[in-house]
């Protein structure tokens, strides 16, 4: 209601800062625990949550419903007016109006048919893959850190700062990238990058032959590697849900701008939910760096599932652009240079 022309900018927003608030929190916890110990640090958590109730309920704008019932009883007064203007084909419009009901009922946006968008749906599996990952991260690379090279609270707080360090590097970047710009590829990149991390955070071990030098190094590499990943995956996601939705659904941009949150918010909670529980259960049977191993090799066949498609949509596309030589002159479009920027914007 108050963002309706930055609906994608306020979604990108919101969606960054979650992420940068459930990566912050291991590094921050750490920190006070080392300092204070384990009940201190859940309180002053607490009450800085607490604080926060005032200050949201001073920033967040009220939701004016009378003029919105206001503006809804004058387009249904409208629409009425005009069907009664003429007797003659009323019964006609009326018809049709009903034949628009029912078909607008059957196009009408639930949360399942935006799911079930492909594109939606891929982008979906690559978020909650991206959240898995991170609790993944947050249960077992402390007590791996601990076991395998005896750091201690401290040291593990500052192992997880560069989870948040490279996530604001990211989303700076993120940030001056344009819109109109197909948030696809941006996905592919952050999926390829955490792929790269769990290859060098295990750091990869298939058998004795297929294997990488335990390194610490090398594992503060690849959770770095992890903040970029995120940064390049959770705050285009939401934008790119939306996108979708509005190529298959003509409605009201803010009943899709609430299940593109909705489909985010699913699939944060499917991976942060699952993650600690399958995380747990593959170090358990199979070790740490075995179990990035196997995490590795399950987003890189994502990272294919997810980009091939793009990839054929996006080949198809340039070859319906392709124009004939002989008619480039003719083209109204090279008259203001539209066509010789060469610039293709994808849905």
């Amino acid at each position: 209601i108050h963002f309706k022309d930055q609906m994608q900018k306020m979604l990108a927003e919101n969606e960054g800062f979650t992420g940068l608030g459930l990566m912050m929190g291991p590094t921050i916890g750490g920190l006070l625990y080392h300092a204070f110990g384990f009940l201190v640090a859940f309180e002053i958590v607490g009450g800085l949550l607490t604080l926060t109730v005032p200050v949201y309920m001073a920033l967040v704008p009220e939701d004016n419903k009378e003029e919105r019932t206001k503006a809804k009883i004058a387009h249904k007064s409208e629409a009425k007016e005009k069907l009664l203007d003429d007797d003659v084909s009323r019964h006609s419009h009326i018809e049709s109006e009903c034949d628009e009901i029912m078909l607008n009922d059957v196009r009408r946006p639930t949360f399942m048919r935006i799911l079930m968008i492909p594109r939606v749906f891929l982008g979906y599996l690559v978020l909650m893959g991206c959240f898995f990952t991170l609790s993944f991260y947050r249960v077992i690379l402390s007590v791996h850190l601990k076991n395998a090279f005896g750091m201690d609270s401290l040291y593990i707080a500052l192992v997880f700062a560069s989870f948040s360090l490279t996530y604001i590097i990211c989303g700076m970047i993120v940030a001056r990238i344009p819109r109109t710009v197909d948030k696809r590829p941006l996905l592919s990149i952050g999926l390829l990058f955490l792929v790269a991390a769990l290859f060098l955070s295990g750091p990869f071990h298939l058998n004795d032959e297929l294997t990488l030098p335990n390194s610490l190094p090398m594992l503060i590499t690849g959770v770095a590697l992890v903040g970029f990943a995120m940064g390049f995956i959770i705050i285009p996601s939401g934008p790119e849900f939306l996108l979708a939705a509005k190529e298959y659904y003509e409605t009201d941009g803010h009943i899709l701008n609430d299940y593109a949150s909705g489909v985010f918010n699913n699939g944060l909670a499917l991976g942060l939910i699952f993650g600690p529980i399958l995380g747990g259960v593959m170090d358990d049977a199979v070790g740490y760096r075995k179990s990035c191993t196997h995490l590795c090799i399950a987003l890189a066949l994502l990272w294919v599932i997810y980009t091939v498609p793009y990839l054929s949509s996006w080949k198809t596309l340039c070859q319906k652009r392709r124009v004939d030589p002989s008619t480039i002159l003719d083209n109204a479009d090279v008259k203001d240079g539209s066509y010789l920027s060469g610039s293709v914007v994808l849905g």
